[in-house]
């Protein structure tokens, strides 16, 4: 795999797009200081994403996108791409050519991209991890390389051996599995304490469940024997029901009859008055007609003289046309005349001024060249003039930068000599800091021991916390539910109390109290709506003994005990689709009112639904009241309604005061439950938060101590920064001196030649000068004929002009009167057309008269006729009302007479309702729906046995049935919890043999590894130096995971000592030795080295390049350079300048294999 391609738009200087091309091979990037060539460089480490913006030689990330210069504005993004070819083997399957981008905007946006798809940084570390590609891997060699590698401590200097190993995936993995491995023992610590308090509650739950199940075997029990005895009472309730429907149905029978006779008299009624309003509409058109044809005599008449005025408007019009006609054709002759004349003076002035006229023009032209000669010879002197000046521009400029070169020069040498002072002043700092943060570090520690232990004190009075919270709030729960409870059965008693001595006080004040119809009614849920919808109103009836109680109230409604109503029809309904059942059957009352229920409820039917009430057939009207259970109703008379009556729930007194007694005691012992919790709570409380103000106080000191400690850090790190930026600008220093030397020279040369091209240009001035005094008199002359020629030439053009303007006029005037008098015909034809028009419009008109003073007698006569039809159908109408209200009469007294028979039935259904109702209310089942649970045991022996078990589930107390449910839950929750115990269990020991496998296989890599850079850096080292030896040791055999590195050195001649104590030059040999070294073990597809050879001196430069040769066959070199002989070993040179001032240019030269050692005088110049 090789670096095929490099793409920057953007990025730092290259503010176009820029592509760098590569090929297998040596590589050279050239080019002044300060022109961008390193900024290459900072791209390919950028791409791969890099995330520190010093290592970029910038401050923040934002200082990577162009920022602009005078001449360009700044840009809004930065984008860098990396293209590699032939990657099988080194990257996963499935790449052969990959593509790396990454983008940056200056809100801070990142995006990455793999092969033109978005991707996540990590996905591109993950690519290439293991290939020596990377923001930390050795593919990009650069003097900030040296500098890690000399002034590093032996721990730091890790990376890059790993690195080397391939182990950075496998460190990746351990450190993943480590994260999962802490995760998994803090799920452990808390499930384990889940499992604890689950089994707590399970074991204080299984007594509470066994008693539950007691008192539900005697529920049922009990439920069985009051199932029995409703069973029968409602059997006996039924059959009452039965014969009152009878009674009622005779009633409805006769109901029927007289709404029929009452039906077709209102249909005749209906018949009769539409006839009189069709006949009446019939007369108030006629008189519409009538008034309407009057109106079209009218208009017709007007209109007719309108008409006849027009036409002598017309005539009047076409005589004055027919004049204008015969004037206009006499002018249209005497313009021919005029024109003919015109055009033959014309012809004849052309004639005798034709030779005068090419005189002219040949003199106009010979003195116009005299005048062009001398305009040229100015225009030159002008420019000669313009690049004399020019040049002495030139020659100030270059006198001015002379100047500045020479200030520039001194200002260097000063500069040179305080960063010598600075860099002393750095180093003392840097090691005063490092003291400092030691100390930090012993503090930090002995904080953090003191926190933990307040920390352990804090959980375990969180946890005594917990628990009593956990209780408190289970016996405040349960304080607040009960509370609940007692205060609805409190506000039902209240307002349902409230409610029933006010509706029966309001009836008659004053009197005895009597029953409310709804109150001794017992109406099942499931027939609620139902009941409510059918009777309405008559729910609120208030029962009285006899007819001699009542008297007239408003808004009352009464029922007489006395009354004998029977609505019964006798027809069975039963096979009804839907069927459900017989109101006054299915609802009881009290013993009293089963009369009543008979007579309001005989005639009711209860189906299932709409879908039932809609299926029923029409022979079924009038025989009985249909209604579903959702309270939809049919009547008698085939009305429909929707009504869906609200449910107002029964009361049962009883069990309210029972009911609210047993909830105050309950609510009193809770109470006393929850006093001592509180008090306990609070003391605990008080010590967690003594502990906390203390864990907060330790945190603090320990905060503060961190922080510290992370500025002292930060701190040495940017002295550190500022020591290689000092030895840098140092270096850069030197170099510009030696520039500006260079610049010196090139400026004197430039003065130089300057003085000779003004002499040349000053001499040709002077020529043109002479030249132009002579052309100054001819010009002078040749203005002055030629003003004579021009006045000549343009009197003839004007004479000439006149007479082609009166040619034109004549013409014009002739096509306008033609044009005029055709107009003219054409509206003398269409007047004539609209004078015949209106003549026959007059005729038509006439005869409209005439028919619509026939039309209007015909109408007249047709509408006596009409009125007199009208009172005669009027009478008629008045009759069949009169019959009609008398039939009205007698149908009103049959249903009062219905409406008593139902009320009676009523009364007898509120008691059998009130039966199921409550047998719904305790047991949730349809009393009707029961089967088989009545046996020959008698009513004495079954009534004991109800007692006697209400006792016993008296005597039981409380019982919470829910902790049945609660138990098996929490039991469920117990054994799946240990599950997961054991799960995750086994998943730690899982993780920990795969951290240990891990540790292994990086152990074995990095001494492999290791072993063979030690023996590779020798051999290199002797090559480098000519002889000598250097020596790779491991600070701590028994730690080679962790453990620093130590580099020791002998030159020829001297003795063995660390990398520190030796001289610049053999610290930068001995540092690029192990980077080879490091790379011939484990090469990367690609080397980049930035000015690595900008340390080395000739000699040492010739021994490097023969190393470089040893490793291009098997890896691509692209080296940034100022050395000539490194530049005559490239392939390819990329010349980077900055023709425009903050903006990079790449110039490409390719080298013939033959003259590869001595590169051009082009190549030089850009270098």
């Amino acid at each position: 795999m090789y670096l095929k391609r490099v793409e920057m738009v953007g990025f730092k200087s290259f503010a176009e797009k820029t592509v760098l091309e590569f090929e297998f091979g040596v590589i050279a990037i050239v080019g002044p200081n300060g022109c961008g060539k390193s900024n290459v460089a900072d791209a390919l480490r950028w791409v791969f994403g890099e995330q520190n913006p010093r290592l970029l030689r910038g401050s923040q990330m934002e200082d990577v996108i162009f920022d602009g210069t005078d001449q360009r504005r700044a840009i809004g993004r930065a984008e860098v791409s990396a293209t590699f070819v032939e990657a099988e083997g080194v990257l996963p399957p499935g790449y052969h050519e990959v593509t790396i981008t990454r983008r940056l905007f200056r809100s801070g946006e990142s995006q990455y991209f793999i092969n033109q798809n978005a991707c996540l940084l990590r996905d591109i570390r993950e690519l290439f991890m293991g290939t020596g590609i990377g923001t930390s891997a050795y593919f990009l060699l650069e003097q900030g390389k040296i500098d890690l590698v000399l002034s590093a401590k032996p721990e730091d200097r890790r990376t890059i051996f790993e690195e080397a190993a391939g182990i950075m995936k496998y460190k990746v993995k351990k450190v993943s599995a480590l994260h999962r491995l802490e995760g998994t023992d803090a799920n452990l610590i808390r499930l384990a304490d889940i499992i604890r308090e689950v089994k707590r509650q399970i074991i204080s739950l299984e007594r509470q469940a066994g008693k539950a199940r007691r008192y539900q075997e005697a529920r049922e029990t009990l439920k069985g024997l009051e199932l029995k005895v409703a069973k029968k009472e409602y059997e006996n309730r039924q059959a009452e029901l039965e014969k009152e429907e009878r009674k009622i149905a005779g009633l409805s029978s006769q109901k029927d009859g007289m709404e029929n006779e009452v039906a077709f008299l209102e249909k005749k009624i209906s018949e009769v008055r539409g006839h009189h309003r069709a006949i009446f509409d019939e007369l108030n058109q006629l008189e519409r007609n009538e008034l309407e044809l009057d109106h079209k005599i009218q208009g017709a008449t007007g209109e007719t003289r309108l008409i006849e005025e027009r036409l002598i408007e017309f005539q009047s019009r076409i005589q004055s046309d027919e004049e204008e006609l015969q004037q206009a054709s006499q002018r249209v002759e005497a313009l021919k005349v005029q024109l003919q004349k015109e055009e033959d003076d014309h012809q004849a002035f052309l004639e005798s001024h034709r030779d005068r006229k090419a005189d002219l023009e040949t003199r106009r032209l010979t003195l116009e060249d005299v005048i062009q000669e001398f305009e040229r010879n100015s225009e030159e002197l002008k420019k000669a003039r313009n690049r004399f000046l020019n040049l002495k521009d030139k020659e100030s400029q270059f006198k001015n930068q002379m100047m500045v070169h020479h200030h520039r020069e001194k200002d260097l040498v000063l500069r040179k000599e305080k960063l010598l002072t600075e860099e002393e002043k750095v180093m003392l700092h840097l090691k005063e800091k490092e003291t400092e943060k030691d100390q930090s570090q012993i503090l930090k520690h002995r904080l953090s021991g003191e926190a933990l232990e307040i920390e352990n004190q804090l959980k375990s009075h969180v946890l005594i916390r917990e628990s009593i919270q956990g209780h408190l709030a289970k016996i405040t729960f349960e304080i607040e539910q009960e509370k609940e409870r007692l205060l609805k059965c409190t506000a039902r008693s209240e307002v349902a109390r409230e409610l029933g001595a006010l509706e029966k006080e309001s009836v008659f004040p004053g009197e005895e109290k009597e029953s409310i119809f709804e109150e001794v009614l017992q109406i099942p849920l499931k027939y609620r709506k139902a009941i409510k919808t059918i009777l309405g109103k008559k729910m609120k009836c208030v029962l009285k003994s006899n007819r001699s109680h009542i008297e007239k109230k408003e808004q009352s409604i009464f029922y007489a005990l006395d009354t004998q109503v029977d609505l019964s029809s006798g027809i069975d309904f039963s096979s009804l689709s839907g069927f459900v059942g017989y109101a006054n059957q299915l609802i009881q009352s009290l013993p009293p009112y089963q009369e009543v229920s008979r007579a309001l409820l005989g005639d009711v039917v209860i189906v299932k639904d709409f879908s039932a009430l809609k299926a029923l057939d029409h022979s079924w009207l009038g025989k009985a009241r249909f209604v579903t259970l959702e309270g939809d109703c049919l009547d008698w008379d085939g009305t429909w309604s929707f009504n869906g009556a609200a449910e107002e729930a029964h009361i049962d007194w009883q069990a309210l005061r029972e009911e609210i007694e047993k909830l105050s005691k309950r609510m009193d012992e809770l109470v006393l439950l929850k006093t001592p919790l509180e008090g306990e709570l609070a003391q605990v409380n008080g010590q967690i938060q003594n502990f906390e103000d203390q864990h907060r106080l330790k945190e603090l000191e320990l905060a503060n101590v961190s922080g510290h400690l992370e500025r002292l850090g930060a701190k040495a790190d940017d002295l550190k920064v500022e020591h290689s930026s000092l030895l840098e600008e140092e270096k850069e220093l030197t170099l510009e001196m030696n520039d500006l030397e260079k610049m010196v020279s090139q400026i004197a040369t430039h003065l130089s030649d300057l003085s000779h091209e003004e002499k040349i240009i000053q001499e040709e001035i002077e020529q043109r000068e002479k030249v132009g005094n002579e052309l100054v008199h001819a010009k002078e002359k040749a203005l002055v004929e030629l003003v004579e020629v021009k006045v000549l030439t343009r009197s003839i053009e004007e004479e000439e002009e006149r007479f082609l303007t009166r040619i034109r006029d004549l013409k014009s005037n002739l096509e306008n009167l033609n044009q005029w008098i055709e107009k003219r015909l054409q509206d003398l034809v269409l007047w004539r057309l609209k004078q015949e028009e209106n003549q026959n419009r007059i005729i038509s008109l006439k005869e409209n008269v005439r028919n619509f003073n026939e039309s209007q007698e015909s109408v007249k006569s047709r509408r006596i006729e009409v009125a007199v039809l009208v009172a005669q159908v009027s009478d008629s109408i008045k009759e069949d009302e009169e019959g009609l209200a008398l039939k009205n009469t007698e149908l009103q007294s049959l249903r009062e007479r219905l409406s008593a028979a139902d009320l009676a039935r009523a009364q007898n259904v509120l008691h059998r309702d009130h039966l199921i109702q409550k047998i719904k209310e305790k047991y949730d089942l349809d009393l009707p729906e029961v089967e088989g649970v009545w046996d020959e045991t008698p009513m004495e022996t079954i009534h004991q046995q109800v007692a006697e078990l209400q006792e016993k589930l008296r005597q039981m107390g409380e019982v919470n049935l829910v902790a049945i449910q609660e138990f098996d839950e929490l039991k469920t929750r117990y054994e799946f919890l240990t599950k997961q115990q054991e799960d995750m269990v086994h998943a730690k020991e899982d993780l920990t043999e795969a951290i240990q496998k891990i540790n292994g296989t990086i152990r074995d890599l990095f001494l492999n590894a290791f072993e063979k850079i030690r023996g590779t850096f020798n051999d290199i080292y002797r090559k480098l130096f000519g002889g000598g030896r250097a020596v790779l040791e491991l600070l701590d055999d028994g730690n080679v995971l962790e453990c620093g590195i130590n580099i020791s050195a002998q030159p020829p001649g001297k003795k063995l000592q660390v990398i520190s104590l030796l001289s610049g030059g053999e610290k930068s040999m001995t540092a690029l030795a192990l980077l080879l070294a490091i790379f011939k073990v484990r090469p990367s597809p690609f080397c980049f080295m930035d000015e690595m050879d900008a340390a080395l001196d000739e000699s040492n430069i010739i021994r490097f390049l023969s190393l470089l040769d040893e490793f291009k066959a098997q890896t691509q070199f692209v080296l940034i350079t100022h050395n000539k002989k490194t530049i005559g070993v490239a392939d390819i040179v990329y010349g980077v300048t900055m023709e425009e001032s903050g903006v990079s240019k790449l110039v490409s030269i390719r080298l013939p294999k033959s003259n590869k050692e001595e590169p051009s005088q082009e190549v030089l110049a850009v270098g």
